[in-house]
């Protein structure tokens, strides 16, 4: 992927519209909508799975990343944790 540019369109047909020129063995990038930030891992890779027929392995699957719930609920224990010391 390029400097936060998305790399393709996708179009109704499986038509997909390329934004750049690409060498051979150069790696396309796609967006496909499931931020880490907000789904689960789990949730990811199940809609993934079912719809685009792999198993992602992304970083932040693979690091399994936690979403932003889950990092607002563990500064709010480390902050609980913090007043009773």
């Amino acid at each position: 992927m390029r400097a936060n540019t998305p790399d393709l369109s996708r179009y109704p047909g499986d038509v997909l519209h390329l934004h750049f020129i690409y060498l051979a063995g150069e790696e396309i990038s796609e967006n496909y909508g499931l931020m880490y930030t907000i789904k689960s891992r789990e949730s990811r890779r199940r809609v993934l799975l079912s719809h685009y027929k792999f198993s992602c392995s992304c970083v932040a699957c693979v690091e399994n990343w936690p979403t932003l719930q889950q990092m607002k609920a563990e500064v709010k224990e480390q902050e609980e944790c913090c007043r009773r010391e």
